[in-house]
């Protein structure tokens, strides 16, 4: 059997990530609060910052482009994505071997994923590039969370040793 036909025959099972957007949300407004706060020597960073009431149109459309930009990272995993009430729920096709001791650290990653893409983009607004780029390379590396354990699944590949 050649390497195509065992690429062929792996098996798969779906895993269900699910995000729950009111917690992103408010995780959002706590951290975009704490910064404006923390901010020094900038007058009317906290204001200017922190997200209200008013910004939610944005943090809407925030929360959109996060779920095209994160279905279009993984989409060699993706089965299915869906919005079921205020949950996202995104389920990955990954092998057999998966561990499944790592979804629930994929699910934070997914939690983690969403809220530095929608500071990000906030940020792009609101704050300095530093932030920006911060929040962003954090997006980013949640996302690779996400990939990196779904293409290994926690399966640790081993080289078989010789008898010579």
């Amino acid at each position: 059997m050649n390497c195509c036909e065992q690429q062929q025959q792996r098996q798969t099972i779906d895993i269900a990530l699910t995000a729950n957007k009111p917690a992103v949300m408010a995780e959002v407004a706590q951290s975009t609060h704490y910064m404006g706060a923390k901010r020094t020597g900038d007058d009317g960073a906290y204001e200017r910052i922190r997200t209200i009431d008013e910004d939610e149109a944005a943090l809407e459309r925030f929360w959109n482009e996060s779920r095209v930009e994160l279905a279009q990272g993984v989409a060699r995993w993706v089965g299915a994505e869906d919005m079921n009430g205020d949950d996202y729920e995104l389920t990955l096709k990954v092998s057999d071997k998966f561990n499944t001791a790592l979804q629930p650290a994929m699910e934070l990653a997914l939690f983690n994923f969403y809220v530095n893409n929608i500071i990000s983009k906030w940020c792009f607004w609101t704050d300095k590039k530093e932030s920006v780029e911060y929040h962003a390379m954090q997006a980013a590396a949640q996302l690779a969370i996400i990939n990196e354990n779904a293409l290994s699944g926690g399966y640790t590949f081993t080289r078989k040793s010789h008898p010579f």
